[in-house]
């Protein structure tokens, strides 16, 4: 089985320059392991930079939005020093980049062309939030339209997770 030749690792460290001993911890991980691919998802440049003075053989940035989430500002000039290359999640993310020609990489699922109607299913209307619970996801705005949706007499249940 494949999955049987794949390990996994969780060290902990929150990607900034307060976490000294987080980024020690993922500093020697990789001086012990030498990873051949380091893929990162929003990769800051101190993590970016223990992956190069680690000895990592290629860092990939991985970006997956333009929204600065801090400010909401949309950056035009993205720059990724000390990596080899830059993945997108779409060509409007990848025309933000600056410093490397992004390889623009679409989510892999399946998108049905004709949803089903919401009047061929039976009991609630079930809708699904899977997100950081951060003010940026506005997760507000899913609980406030299923309150009006349900003022409007639709039957309606949200999960959020």
């Amino acid at each position: 089985m494949l999955a049987a030749r794949i390990s996994a690792h969780a060290i902990s460290w929150n990607g900034t320059c307060q976490d000294i001993v987080g980024a020690v911890r993922v500093f020697f991980w990789l001086r012990r392991n030498r990873p051949k691919i380091v893929h990162l998802h929003r990769g800051g440049r101190m993590v970016r930079a223990i992956c190069r003075l680690a000895g990592a053989g290629v860092v990939v940035e991985h970006i997956h939005g333009r929204i600065n989430e801090n400010t909401g500002d949309i950056p035009t000039n993205l720059s990724f020093p000390w990596v080899n290359a830059v993945v997108a999640c779409s060509n409007a993310v990848a025309s933000s980049v600056s410093s490397h020609r992004p390889e623009v990489i679409y989510a892999g699922i399946e998108v049905n062309p004709a949803p089903q109607s919401l009047t061929d299913h039976t009991g609630p209307l079930r809708v699904g939030v899977l997100s950081r619970l951060t003010p940026f996801k506005n997760v507000e705005a899913v609980i406030q339209a299923a309150a009006q949706l349900r003022d409007l007499g639709v039957e309606i249940q949200v999960n959020i997770a």
